[in-house]
């Protein structure tokens, strides 16, 4: 594997747990493995999709079962 394919594995999440364990202790140290996780990073970050923005809900679960599914009376 190269050093891109293992930035890559590691920042999409994909590396096997034994190597991830590994890639995050070299990525604590400086380096071409912590150059390219931030390639990879800032590569793919535009792909993440934004936050969602968390609303309160104006309908009660009751409401909503009721709706569906009738009177449990």
């Amino acid at each position: 594997m190269t050093p891109d394919e293992r930035a890559f594995g590691f920042v999409m999440g994909t590396l096997p747990s034994d190597e991830s364990r590994k890639a995050e202790e070299d990525l604590a140290k400086a380096g071409l493995f912590r150059e390219k996780v931030a390639f990879w990073r800032g590569k793919l970050a535009p792909l993440e999709p934004r936050p969602l923005r968390l609303v309160k809900n104006p309908v009660s679960f009751d409401r909503v079962a009721h709706a569906t599914f009738g009177d449990d009376d």
